[in-house]
């Protein structure tokens, strides 16, 4: 908004009569050509208007796109390179999300494409019947199959007290011995020994209330299938050290879902001091496929648990394209198990792995709590079974990768509430789980014979048999697990295939946004070259004041409409920026031209400061529209949420196009209050600058925009305080016919 001198009616509408109305004569009147519209154009008065039209509209788009690419270079250089993120990466060492999600793409969806096309839906049916069995018969009294097995543990002397230097170890193998967060949340439990009965209690309780694993639990214990298969009292013991791992897992992963602050002190200090040693045990470990599983693993946790922290840190709400990523890495963790199910043979379990990955339909919200994933209990309770039979193949791990999926935070999914805080507390305590079992010297590490084959066998075809998600159709596998390797797989195949989705969509904004300049100037020479004709002086005083008035109702539809992804927003963002058409900026390019020529031929402070104002506020509007433009292109795509700290800025700059008719009635009452207005959106911009860098450059460039405009403004307010600008020497200059006088 323009102070002191601004866009008055004169500055827009001329001072010459409202022409006759009459019909054009012969020798005027457009042509037809068998050549082509161009030779129309070169042949007619009229043509030589609407080329004149459109050259100025193309100067006006190449002088904004001139002066963004000015800016850009600006804010990369200087800006940016002063001011600091506060949301760089916080760890450092972490592969970028795009190369992770293309290994992870890479490495597991061809080999399930390949399943899927293979079997098809039919398959699917095929690996149920093959292997079924009868139901399991209802337990002969009425406690729970589960609920029994920890029954003939407590027999066996399975549950004893815990050991304060059991869990000193698992917190030595997890890396966070020196982490004070922990230190004072253990603190209970690493001085007293302490009984588990209450904690395995409570944690059956949940499992019992599964009913895929309460079924299993049945079949296995009809069938006589057993978790050892040699040492009982070996087997015991290795299960206490468990439940001491077990233990820790929930406290630390209870307090991170309720306290994300102390999740990302937490996370942030694991990654930073064990990254190094968990990639070195998977090398040490591991061969093959089983390393690139582990290390894609641990790698797309991290970026999960980044992502994931940081949303709730800048407390916003998901985009849609943040929403589809989540949805996406979650999609991607399950297909990296099932790529590793389908190499060892498990198809069944494969079969339910592509139906928990089909039915993934919600993206996941930001509540007061955290982030929720609208999942549902029997989503959770199959992603639990599911998980379950597939780290029962880990070999001497197993028993632990099963810890992280029993423990009550995450386990108990009784309610469709907890449920929705299922996966990010099973993120919670699968980053623990790999960082602690990556240690040798962790408690409770299973040898391969520990664990029976057929048990392995049976808990995936039950899981197949009593899974309570639909089967998903082959078709509709193919579309989703196209989707996920579009980017991987096809990258290559054609041009825009090599960018990911958010640069892609990135470039469409980019694309809007020119497209938006193109048709807004586009409206000021051809719809305000026909205004300026067709309306008398007074008539045209008051359309234009009209237009002003109407500005900060439009805007604020454009930016509410934005904000909800509806491209109509562009309709009222042209109206409100360009005023109907009315020739604002053209004016200002034609008055600088005028005064250049005079200053050509006669020098004159006068004209000086006239020329310096008239291009002031030419390039400031040239600024403050691509700035407003690029901001609404961005929320229509998608691209950033409409948060508080782009509403900060954006709300002084609508109370300044309140008070547009103000400078018609007092000048200096107007001019105090613009001021005023302007000091709170530059505070607005400064402080929440810092906070912009959580979102794509172009937010930050069009901050930078719209600054630079207001202070135009101002340096033109200042050349014209002291200079009133005067009418075109039109003695002196000959002005170009077919184009906007002021």
């Amino acid at each position: 908004m323009r102070v002191f001198a601004g866009s008055s009616v004169e500055d827009v509408v001329p001072s010459y009569p409202r022409p006759e109305q009459e019909m054009p004569s012969q020798d005027l009147a457009p042509r037809r050509s068998s050549i082509g519209h161009g030779d129309l154009w070169q042949s007619t008065e009229m043509g030589e208007k609407r080329k004149n039209e459109v050259h100025w509209s193309l100067v006006l788009v190449c002088m904004a796109l001139m002066n963004f690419a000015c800016l850009a270079a600006v804010q990369v250089s200087i800006i940016d390179a002063h001011v600091a993120s506060p949301f760089q990466k916080r760890f450092d060492e972490k592969d970028s999300a795009t190369e992770i999600y293309e290994n992870a793409a890479l490495f597991s969806v061809a080999p399930l494409q390949a399943f899927v096309r293979s079997r098809g839906r039919d398959g699917f049916h095929e690996v149920s019947a093959s292997s079924a069995k009868p139901a399991a018969s209802a337990p002969k009294d009425s406690e729970a199959c589960v609920l029994r097995f920890a029954r003939r543990l407590q027999a066996s002397n399975g549950l004893k007290e815990t050991k304060p230097a059991l869990f000193r170890k698992v917190m030595d193998a997890a890396g966070l011995t020196n982490m004070t967060f922990v230190e004072e949340l253990m603190a209970g439990w690493l001085v007293t020994p302490m009984q588990t009965a209450g904690f395995v209690n409570k944690t059956l309780t949940c499992l019992a209330a599964n009913p895929m694993l309460e079924q299993f639990a049945c079949r296995a214990e009809e069938a006589g299938l057993t978790w050892r298969a040699e040492d009982g009292e070996g087997f015991l013991d290795l299960v206490h050290e468990a439940i001491h791992v077990a233990i820790f897992l929930e406290e630390v992963t209870a307090r991170a879902a309720g306290d994300y602050f102390f999740a990302s002190k937490v996370f942030q200090y694991l990654f930073q001091t064990q990254h190094e040693r968990v990639m070195a045990a998977f090398e040490q470990e591991y061969q093959g496929t089983r390393r690139d599983f582990a290390e894609l693993k641990w790698q797309g946790v991290m970026r999960g648990l980044e992502d994931l922290l940081l949303q709730h840190h800048v407390q916003a709400p998901y985009t849609k394209g943040e929403g589809t990523r989540m949805m996406t890495w979650l999609r991607l963790n399950i297909a990296e198990a099932a790529r590793m199910d389908l190499g060892n043979g498990r198809l069944a379990n494969v079969a339910v792995a592509l139906s928990l990955m089909a039915d993934i339909d919600m993206p996941p919200s930001s509540s007061e709590s955290g982030t929720v994933f609208p999942v549902g209990k029997a989503w959770a309770d199959a992603y639990i079974a599911w998980n379950s039979a597939y780290v029962l193949s880990l070999g001497e791990v197993s028993l632990l990768a099963i810890t992280k999926l029993f423990i009550p935070s995450v386990s108990c999914t009784s309610s469709s509430l907890n449920a929705e805080d299922f996966v990010v507390s099973r993120v919670f305590s699968l980053a623990l789980m790999i960082a602690t079992r990556s240690s040798r010297d962790c408690p409770g590490r299973v040898p391969a014979n520990m664990v029976s084959i057929s048990l392995m066998e049976e808990w995936g075809l039950s899981n197949m048999q009593t899974l309570p998600l639909p089967h998903p159709a082959e078709e509709d596998l193919e579309e989703m697990l196209y989707g996920l390797c579009l980017n991987a797989c096809a990258r290559h195949e054609y041009l825009l295939g090599r960018l990911s989705d958010e640069d892609f969509r990135t470039l469409m904004v980019y694309l809007a946004w020119i497209t938006v300049l193109i048709t807004g100037w586009g409206l000021e020479a051809v719809v305000g070259q026909h205004l300026l004709q067709v309306l008398s002086k007074d008539r045209a005083h008051d359309m234009w004041r009209l237009a002003q008035f109407l500005f900060p109702l439009l805007a604020t539809v454009a930016l509410n409409t934005a904000a909800r992804r509806d491209w109509i927003c562009l309709l009222p963002l042209l109206l409100a920026n360009w005023k109907f058409g009315f020739p604002e900026t053209a004016s200002y390019l034609h008055q600088s031209r005028c005064r250049a020529k005079g200053l050509l031929k006669h020098f004159s402070s006068k004209e000086l400061s006239e020329l310096l104002a008239a291009w002031s506020n030419c390039c400031g509007l040239l600024l403050h529209h691509g700035a407003a433009s690029l901001v609404i292109a961005g929320l229509a795509a998608g691209l950033y949420p409409l948060t508080r700290e782009i509403q900060s800025c954006i709300m002084p700059l609508i109370l300044q196009h309140w008070l547009c008719l103000l400078r018609y009635v007092h000048i200096r009452i107007y001019s105090f209050l613009e001021l005023i207005l302007e000091v709170a959106f530059e505070a607005s911009v400064f402080e929440s600058y810092a906070s912009l860098y959580q979102f794509d450059f172009s937010v930050r460039l069009a901050a930078s925009g719209m600054i630079f405009a207001h202070w135009l403004y101002l340096a033109a307010a200042i050349f014209d305080l002291g200079m009133p600008r005067g009418p075109c020497a039109k003695d002196n200059v000959k002005e170009p016919p077919d184009v906007i006088r002021v």
